[in-house]
């Protein structure tokens, strides 16, 4: 029987990463996501016949039921806007953090909302401006729209930018890989100070500085993929700079790092092994990856221009 006088055992305190809404609100593993595109896909497509449908009763001009894009040719074509966001950021040599914080919130947003009602056009370079104010790459709007091709009204990119604001619910913060790799980059100097012969350290330090500068451009491939959704930045930091360990003689000397680290809690080193793999591989398949080919993005639009919301066309009567 319980002692109801007896102290409960204090509960772990979760990680301060886990408190934070990136982790509560933008975490789902790889069947989520699908599962959630699907889902916000074939809802959108509910409502875009549905408008066609009561446009028609209005206007009364007959027009066939509209062939809707599915999730996946979604998602292949904003991979191809992804891009642009990329071409923009060295256009305009904004730094690696508005570049992957501009990709985040474009992720967030298309994960929830549909191309069939919000052109990416427009919301790539919402995401961009909205980035320079968070991470203080401080530009003008009025300069900012000089340099974007097509670029709409400033009056119109106050409305985005709410639109985008509510899409990705007012969330701006977004924890990047860039820092925990740096800080991995500190921790496995110090243990290479405090366990190798001092004659070794120059060698090993020269191997490990090259082994980061591989890795840095692997956490900058890594805001493409969805591993901003599916694993913590901690993660996938180290896990870039596993893939960058096994392209550049390192991997020894990081397994041994690992396994210092974690000697107590082997049960934890193999969930971590895991993850890592899993980023490893993620990020050097992306590196390798040709960008989505600007013929297969226009057979989107193509199609597209058959499926959108009249619901969000100012001159339909709806």
């Amino acid at each position: 029987m319980v002692d109801p006088t007896a102290e409960a055992s204090p509960q772990p305190l979760p990680e301060p990463y886990e408190q934070c809404s990136q982790y509560r609100h933008w975490k789902h593993s790889a069947a989520e996501l699908q599962h959630l595109r699907q889902k916000v896909n074939l809802k959108a497509a509910a409502r875009v016949r549905k408008a066609v449908a009561e446009q028609q009763e209005l206007t009364r001009i007959p027009a066939p039921e509209p062939v809707c894009i599915t999730w996946d040719e979604q998602l292949q074509y904003c991979q191809y806007y992804e891009e642009r966001i990329r071409a923009y950021c060295r256009k305009l040599q904004f730094d690696r953090f508005v570049e992957a914080t501009a990709l985040a919130y474009f992720k967030r947003f298309y994960l929830r909302n549909t191309v069939m009602e919000y052109d990416p056009k427009l919301y790539l370079m919402t995401c961009l401006f909205i980035a320079t104010k968070v991470e203080s790459a401080h530009i003008s709007l009025a300069t900012f729209l000089e340099n974007i091709h097509k670029s709409p009204s400033p009056d119109m990119m106050i409305e985005l930018e709410f639109s985008l604001s509510k899409g990705i619910r007012y969330e701006y913060m977004v924890h990047h890989p860039f820092w925990p790799l740096h800080g991995f980059l500190l921790d496995v100097q110090n243990y290479i100070s405090s366990t190798h012969p001092r004659p070794a350290h120059e060698h090993l330090f020269q191997k490990l500085q090259r082994c980061y500068s591989r890795a840095e451009q692997f956490a900058s491939n890594a805001t493409l993929t969805d591993l901003t959704f599916t694993h913590m930045p901690s993660q996938i930091g180290l896990g870039c700079l596993l893939a960058a360990a096994r392209e550049r003689d390192f991997e020894k000397e990081l397994e041994q790092y690992l396994a210092s680290r974690f000697h107590a809690k082997l049960d934890e080193l193999v969930k971590l092994r895991i993850a890592l793999d899993a980023v490893a591989d993620a990020v050097v398949a992306q590196s390798t990856k040709p960008p989505i080919a600007k013929e297969a993005a226009a057979a989107v639009f193509k199609k597209l221009q058959g499926c959108l919301n009249p619901e969000f066309d100012p001159e339909s009567p709806l």
